[in-house]
């Protein structure tokens, strides 16, 4: 299992109440993810509002909202991913978290080409078609 960066919440709980004042910011908090993280957080979220979007729809349209909504978001990621890893020491525990997504980055980018894939839920579980 994978060194986790920080507990990755499900996607609604990403918001901050509007009626809710931080005393402090976030990175300061016990156990808070870094701030860098929480804008790729944000980027997480929204891939998994075009799932929630396209839900129910056709594979064909499907793979089309993807390539036109998520493989920019995800190729963001990918950015943020190489430019960590350059900047992190390999040995700590963000960077074995990091080398850990670098090695399965092509599985999780297999939603982008495969539009019978039918959502990406917020464990990060996949549900795919059963083998022929």
């Amino acid at each position: 299992s994978p060194t986790q960066l920080c507990p990755m919440p499900a996607p609604d709980l990403l918001k901050v109440p509007e009626n809710e004042s931080r005393s402090r910011p976030l990175d300061q908090e016990k156990n808070a993810c870094p701030r860098k993280l929480v804008g790729n957080f944000k980027l997480i979220r929204t891939l998994y509002r075009v799932e929630a979007d396209i839900r129910g729809h056709s594979p064909s349209q499907r793979l089309a909202a993807r390539r036109q909504r998520s493989v920019p978001i995800m190729t963001e990621l990918e950015t943020w991913l190489t430019t960590s890893r350059a900047r992190v020491s390999a040995k700590t525990p963000t960077g074995e978290a990091l080398k850990y997504i670098a090695r399965h980055w092509d599985g999780l980018n297999l939603f982008l080409t495969d539009g019978r894939i039918v959502s990406v839920h917020a464990r990060g579980v996949i549900s795919a078609p059963s083998p022929v």
